[in-house]
């Protein structure tokens, strides 16, 4: 999550989208998808591929590994 605001202040330019289970976070708008890890390929046709980098952060996930493996194939 801490990244998500550090791009957006380092260079509001960068094109940041914050994936987020957590529907409090519909505060951001346009900058929130709502993305569920258990779900990964369930995402918006215009957000698959459409990203250079990407910053996974699952903190306390049991099965992170998992979870970034199939992160990795949507980018």
């Amino acid at each position: 999550m801490g990244s998500f605001f550090c791009w957006q202040k380092i260079d509001p330019s960068v094109n940041v989208q914050l994936l987020e289970y957590d529907k409090r976070f519909e505060q951001y708008g346009s900058d929130f998808t709502f993305y569920d890890y258990n779900k990964p390929e369930d995402l918006p046709g215009q957000l698959k591929h459409a990203f250079q980098v990407v910053v996974a952060d699952p903190p306390y996930l049991v099965s992170y590994k998992i979870c970034l493996s199939f992160n990795l194939n949507l980018c």
